[in-house]
């Protein structure tokens, strides 16, 4: 995969907030999702488009639909192992930004904490990256 910035043609023509403003189509991701196999090795899912995309959707504030093409990856990890946590800290750091930029505060709160923990969780077992992704790094977004 290359620079972050490849990924600009993936991005939607608005980012979704609930309430504030439509919802994509259903297939709008399914490009990115439909190239993810499930069944590869967990080592392997840093350099899917699914995980590219969506490192690239929350740096740009596409928060919901980072949530949604990490969702897979999320699904398809390994109970209990470190890429399981990283993606849901991944998915609970961009729905904090989503519940800040909806103004609702004790919701961002909350995911802050959970999102924090999960970190904290992954460096004291001794991670501190997954491909190649700083886990204290990403807590940048909430903060």
């Amino acid at each position: 995969m290359g620079p972050l910035t490849d990924f600009a043609q993936y991005c939607p023509s608005h980012a979704y907030v609930p309430g504030q403003s439509p919802r994509h189509a259903e297939d709008q991701f399914a490009p990115i999702l439909d190239a993810f196999d499930r069944t590869q090795p967990i080592d392997t899912f840093g350099d899917t488009l699914a995980f590219q995309v969506g490192l690239y959707f929350l740096d740009q504030g596409f928060y919901w639909e980072c949530h949604e093409v990490m969702e897979p990856l999320w699904i398809a990890a390994p109970d209990h192992s470190a890429e399981k946590v990283f993606f849901q800290l991944v998915i609970q750091i961009a729905n904090a930004c989503l519940k800040k930029r909806m103004a609702r505060d004790k919701a961002h709160d909350r995911l802050c904490t959970i999102s924090t923990g999960l970190a904290d969780a992954l460096v004291r077992r001794g991670v501190h990256m997954v491909y190649g992704v700083h886990v204290r790094q990403l807590l940048q977004y909430i903060t």
